[in-house]
């Protein structure tokens, strides 16, 4: 057995053992109930892995083309329901901005779809390549998202009551490493081209192995109390004036976002503007 190949079957198989492994720490010290997107994720990566092992060995290369694309979209969706459930657990002391982040949420998801789908429908091809298309669509956006999540939670973390050893920073950590990392591979890939294909794959397997190893290790640790709102935020009132102004009298609706976002930084702007004078 080569060097190359056997690099990539022990980053096919470690992932799944440690991911059994999350999964059982998560049942067992009750992590289920606060991240059940992700404890289903994982769940995912588990069967899939499995499964498509055997495809690769005693499948034709077609059923193995399609269960690679097919996994490789719901990983994207389940991936993108994850993002989600870092920021709940991230605004939880700010019920109005978790309210408001789940609009954003909304229109996030629906211009990442209209936009993977205009892409694949302006490729000359097939049926599979606009598919294949649409589906690397949607996975780049969403890793521009994790990638985005972990610089926030890196920048205000200490906003939010939030230290580095938080479950859902280093749930962020993981999905931000690993996105970042493919994003360059993938610039690196349309440098070389097709001979670094190899190369690629294996890197790949490598950062997402990299990614389940940070989680192994955070799910495995207790995590510390998180700071309360009185001892993060009353020197820090930027986020308060954002959740009051979101908690106000003006209900966020779903039809109305470019106009309601305006209202909601005039009243902020306006909150400010008062505390100055008052101060």
């Amino acid at each position: 057995m080569s060097v190359a190949l056997l690099a990539i079957y022990t980053f096919w198989i470690v992932p799944v053992i440690l991911q059994i492994g999350i999964l059982a720490a998560m049942i067992r010290r009750g992590l289920r109930q606060t991240f059940p997107f992700f404890f289903h994720y994982t769940i995912f990566q588990v069967l899939s892995n499995v499964v498509m092992y055997g495809v690769f060995h005693f499948g034709s290369t077609q059923q193995y083309f399609y269960g690679y694309w097919a996994s490789d979209a719901i990983s994207a969706a389940l991936g993108f329901a994850v993002i989600r459930e870092i920021f709940n657990n991230a605004f939880r002391p700010f019920a109005a901005l978790n309210d408001f982040a789940d609009i954003v949420f909304k229109w996030a998801a629906t211009v990442l779809v209209v936009v993977a789908f205009v892409l694949a429908f302006s490729v000359h091809g097939g049926k599979d390549g606009i598919l294949i298309t649409a589906i690397l669509g949607i996975e780049r956006g969403v890793m521009l998202i994790q990638g985005g999540l972990l610089l926030f939670l890196l920048l205000f973390s200490n906003r939010l009551g939030i230290s580095w050893k938080n479950h859902c920073f280093g749930l962020a950590l993981g999905f931000g490493v690993y996105s970042s990392t493919i994003l360059i591979l993938d610039s690196l890939a349309s440098q070389f081209g097709a001979q670094w294909s190899n190369s690629y794959s294996i890197l790949q397997s490598a950062c997402y192995a990299g990614s389940v190893l940070l989680w192994t290790a955070y799910i495995f640790s207790p995590e510390p109390v998180r700071a309360s709102v009185e001892a993060r935020f009353e020197p820090k009132p930027v986020l308060h004036r954002w959740n009051e102004a979101l908690a106000g009298t003006m209900p966020i609706r779903d039809g109305a976002f470019l106009t309601d976002m305006e209202k909601i930084v005039e009243r902020v702007l306006s909150q400010e503007q008062q505390s100055k004078l008052a101060g």
